[in-house]
């Protein structure tokens, strides 16, 4: 390669990762970080995207300069279980079989990315990714996260889903083919090995069993064989269980976070709070069960799912079990974007009891925890400038959340 080339390609790289982009100077009413609360410096230097300083400094003269001084500068939410790449729309199909098999790859890697700047635009700078994403698009949509080809959250996923045979879904034999898609089918110790390699072959984050998605459902000992490979490669074991004992064995077995658990009794959220297992989305609302069952907001089965939800939300804030803020939300409704969706899942934890700052550390801090770095819910020097506008300190007023003003992503605004 000659010396051209290589100065090309290197300028390329600096420009892509924003090396040449001039500093940021945010100046604000207050500073709130999630763990420390209000600091005391009101203003912030971002540099190459990270946090160079933070008070008192001297502004260089090439600075862009931002004046909310009316507003709260904070970081970015997350949500910890997202199906970006899963637009459900109940009036056009069936099911969420039909709509995989019917719907072409085009629109739904437009629907991957549309989903994913909605999230982007109501305040979440992270998001773990659960599956439902086709043939590997949640890897593409990383990767135009990480290069900055278009805004998205910072995105952590988890590549298809490993299940018993049959997935979560309605199969026919013919059929199986096309359900490939989105499962893996693993009911063997080869094969669940076998599958977990696959998913860290294309980069996940985290693995993801389906445990209890039929009569059939993964072992204590299946999940214990499971949790071991993913944690031997750096990466947590999401497990989705719905009944008690489904529950139970997971925790046993080392998962490191619970996916619904709607059925949990007293024993298992006893365990989760011992083991530290953190319980993954816990939460709903009205519209969001609507929009997934397609019946009226007002009927009974939504009334009882909405009320099932808040008794396991306050039986889950009684034992104190490690909780993120984590939405499952695959549709729209009423024109609200995914986006929207997802941030109105606050009533559910302020109806449940929750205060607003234990919601503000449900998140930003839980979640950046569980996605192991802990950096991206911190205002510090050094870190990534992941940040969010808002009208009011969220600490103070949860509901402020749901107007944020302007996000930044690697210290350049998006929105």
């Amino acid at each position: 390669m000659d010396l051209i080339t290589k100065l090309a390609i290197t300028g390329f790289i600096l420009l892509s990762t924003g090396a040449f982009a001039n500093p940021v100077v945010i100046k604000a009413k207050e500073i709130i970080d999630p763990s420390l609360g209000k600091l005391t410096a009101s203003r912030m230097l971002i540099q190459d995207g990270k946090i160079k300083a933070l008070g008192k400094f001297k502004i260089p003269k090439n600075a862009v300069i931002y004046d909310y001084s009316d507003s709260i500068l904070t970081v970015g939410l997350g949500d910890a279980h997202t199906h970006l790449c899963t637009s459900f729309d109940p009036n056009k199909y069936v099911d969420l079989t039909d709509q995989k098999n019917r719907q072409r790859v085009g629109s739904r890697v437009i629907d991957c990315i549309v989903n994913a700047k909605s999230m982007l635009k109501s305040g979440f700078t992270m998001v773990r990714d659960l599956g439902n994403s086709g043939d590997y698009l949640d890897v593409d949509l990383a990767n135009a996260a990480r290069e900055r080809k278009v805004p998205v959250p910072d995105f952590f996923y988890s590549g298809k889903i490993i299940s018993p045979y049959g997935g979560q879904s309605i199969m026919q034999p013919s059929t199986e083919r096309l359900h490939s898609g989105e499962y893996i089918f693993a009911d063997t110790k080869d094969e669940l090995l076998k599958a977990v390699r696959q998913n860290l072959f294309y980069g996940s984050h985290v693995i993801k069993l389906a445990s209890d998605t039929h009569s059939y459902r993964y072992s204590e000992d299946d999940i214990r064989f499971v949790a071991k490979i993913a944690h031997d490669a750096k990466k947590t074991l999401a497990v989705h269980a719905w009944t008690a004992d489904a529950v139970y064995d997971a925790v046993k077995g080392g998962a490191d976070s619970i996916e619904h658990g709607a059925l949990s009794s007293d024993r298992e959220l006893i365990l989760m709070a011992k083991k530290g297992t953190y319980f993954s989305h816990a939460s709903t609302t009205i519209e969001h069960a609507s929009a997934i069952f397609n019946l009226p907001e007002n009927s009974q089965i939504i009334t009882n799912i909405y009320k099932d939800n808040l008794a396991l939300l306050k039986n889950i804030k009684k034992h104190k079990v490690a909780l993120v803020f984590a939405t499952d939300t695959i549709s729209s409704y009423k024109g609200k974007g995914r986006g929207v969706m997802a941030i109105d899942h606050i009533d559910s934890y302020v109806e449940a009891g929750f205060t607003d700052e234990e919601i503000f550390s449900i998140m930003t801090i839980d979640v950046a925890k569980l996605l192991g770095d802990i950096s991206l819910a911190q205002i510090k020097v050094g870190h990534r400038a992941n940040l969010i506008i808002t009208p009011q300190n969220p600490q103070e007023n949860i509901q402020t959340l749901k107007q944020v003003q302007h996000v930044f992503l690697n210290g350049t605004k998006v929105f």
